[in-house]
């Protein structure tokens, strides 16, 4: 008899959208200058609550990255591995790019490109681009899904991980990947931060709630957890307003540069892909 399809369920389904709407509005921030109605590359750190309002609102599209990479942990960790779903998301990677790089070509064939897009869609940087479309993995021209392929084949060394080291090892490990993503505000120029790293790290995560959130069950609250986020996201809109006006520890701390560095390094693009696994 044929298997019935596993029912959805309704609470993730509404993670990934919430992810999705971070991500989308992270870019728009970024890339739209609402003032002169135009495009731009980078989003400009400037001095004042506003500015330090919007980087908030970026910072947000990493939180919506963090989620599917969570989401994949949750759903994979009891798994085995599977080619064909390495093979899936990367002929979609292939596909989906290919695609856009034709629609670009014929947009610029009958309009001007923008400036942000013009320098690299002529000479030398055409061709790249070209490659970049063809190639995307090899590229890392969209970041989060190479991220995603390179989790999918560190994922059974991952779940043998949770088979064979008890709760308190994972929970450390953890917290080690955790510190990474944090050591260049500590140490300005020291970072072992990478898109790997990101990814595994929201695997990990994810695995443990799968495996241990019964555990603890009892202590995720629904008020108390909306008011930590509260708490935090205020931290966040101080400390980027804190970093954009001239202090000595900022100066002292590389606060600047590694905070620019940590945010758009790894920009949250590629949302596409998001809903579709």
């Amino acid at each position: 008899m044929p298997q019935k399809p596993a029912a959805r369920n309704v609470s993730i389904e509404l993670l990934r959208i919430v992810a999705m709407f971070l991500i989308l509005t992270c870019h728009f921030v970024i890339h739209f200058d609402w003032d002169h109605h135009q495009l731009r590359v980078v989003l400009p750190q400037e001095p004042g609550w506003w500015s330090a309002l919007r980087f908030v609102i970026v910072q947000y599209g990493q939180v919506g990255v963090s989620i599917f990479f969570i989401i994949s942990g949750y759903f994979l960790v009891e798994k085995s591995f599977k080619w064909n779903r390495l093979v899936k998301t990367w002929l979609q990677m292939f596909c989906y790019s290919v695609a856009f790089l034709i629609i670009v070509l014929l947009l610029g064939a009958f309009h001007h490109y923008p400036m942000a897009v013009e320098p690299i869609m002529h000479g030398v940087d055409l061709y790249r681009s070209i490659l970049a479309s063809l190639f995307p993995f090899f590229y890392n021209s969209y970041w989060f899904i190479g991220a995603y392929l390179l989790m999918l084949l560190v994922a059974p060394y991952l779940n043998t991980l949770f088979n064979t080291l008890p709760k308190r090892s994972m929970e450390m490990l953890i917290v080690l990947l955790g510190f990474f993503s944090i050591q260049i505000l500590i140490f300005e120029r020291a970072s072992n931060w990478n898109n790997l790293v990101y990814a595994m790290l929201g695997y990990l995560i994810g695995g443990w709630l799968r495996k241990y959130y019964q555990d603890y069950e009892d202590r995720f609250r629904t008020l108390p957890m909306i008011g930590i986020i509260v708490a935090l996201t205020l931290l966040m809109v101080a400390f980027n307003h804190y970093i954009s006006e001239q202090s000595w520890l900022v100066d002292f701390m590389g606060w600047k540069t590694g905070f620019m560095m940590a945010l758009f390094s790894s920009p949250s693009s590629s949302v596409c892909w998001c809903s579709s696994w």
